[in-house]
């Protein structure tokens, strides 16, 4: 099944220093289409402005992408 493509939020994030030691773990899943590229760049923007662990999940590139 193929799934059509929605329009991609603007990517922001409210990013807060924090002088603790909590983890981050943050991720995004079917963040890209092979046709355009706007919502990958978008969402690596997005995920680079937020320290910590970033992880993947699901078809991360539609409609040939694998799990």
């Amino acid at each position: 099944m193929m799934a059509a493509p929605i329009a991609t939020p603007a990517a922001t994030a409210n990013v807060t220093s924090t002088n603790n030691s909590d983890p981050v773990f943050a991720g995004a899943g079917d963040v890209a289409s092979c046709d355009d590229l706007a919502g990958a760049k978008a969402t690596a923007k997005l995920l680079d402005s937020i320290p910590g662990t970033i992880f993947v999940a699901g078809d991360l590139a539609y409609p040939d992408g694998s799990a």
